[in-house]
């Protein structure tokens, strides 16, 4: 039987508030014992400009120390620049990730840590009155099983092109699988030692 498929998520954003202004959103199809990742992807990129006009009262929080770490790297500020330059609204690019989640039949969505990017989605989709693409349930956090099978973050992949969403969902996955394959790989104990003895 075909393991269930799954979504990794991952936002650049330029706040780090859960009310956070959203500049890129980027997700893979994968399942998590199958190495590599789906056939399918999501990438939008959203300019600071639309903020202004998509929302009347603006709930969304720009952090002017945020956006001076982004300019304060060449690699991350050309990214943020390519971000700007999008014309695309992000009710667009809500709008466009749940038809792209709904089509995939995804079972579940990762993502690395509770209180960010899930956090700041359902912010975001509650400012434009959208209703979320996943059930609560189906929410998954990769830190918990990281911290857990890799404390020392020994299986995590090479990434060349970190705060890049797209690219960072990617690596999220692959350190996620190589966990994953590093714990069926580890010796189990014997059962004796878990009996209770009276």
């Amino acid at each position: 039987m075909e393991e269930e498929l799954a979504c990794m998520i991952d936002l650049e954003t330029v706040s780090t508030l859960p009310t956070a202004a959203i500049i890129e959103i980027g997700a893979h199809a994968f399942r998590l014992s199958v190495a590599g990742v789906g056939s399918t992807a999501f990438l939008a990129q959203i300019s600071q400009k639309h903020y202004k006009k998509d929302v009347t009262d603006n709930p969304f929080d720009i952090d002017p120390e945020t956006v001076a770490w982004w300019l304060a790297d060449p690699k991350r500020a050309l990214h943020y620049r390519e971000c700007m330059l999008s014309r695309i609204s992000l009710r667009t690019a809500l709008q466009d990730f749940s038809a792209w989640y709904g089509k995939c039949g995804f079972t579940s969505i990762w993502c690395r840590g509770a209180s960010f990017d899930l956090a700041i989605l359902r912010h975001a989709y509650a400012a434009f009155d959208l209703k979320l693409p996943w059930a609560f349930r189906t929410e998954r956090c990769s830190r918990t099983m990281l911290a857990h099978w890799d404390p020392s973050n020994e299986l995590r992949p090479e990434n060349n092109n970190w705060h890049s969403a797209l690219s960072d969902a990617y690596a999220e996955i692959e350190h996620l699988q190589a966990c994953q394959q590093h714990k069926m790989a580890a010796p189990k104990l014997p059962s004796s030692l878990f009996e209770t003895r009276l």
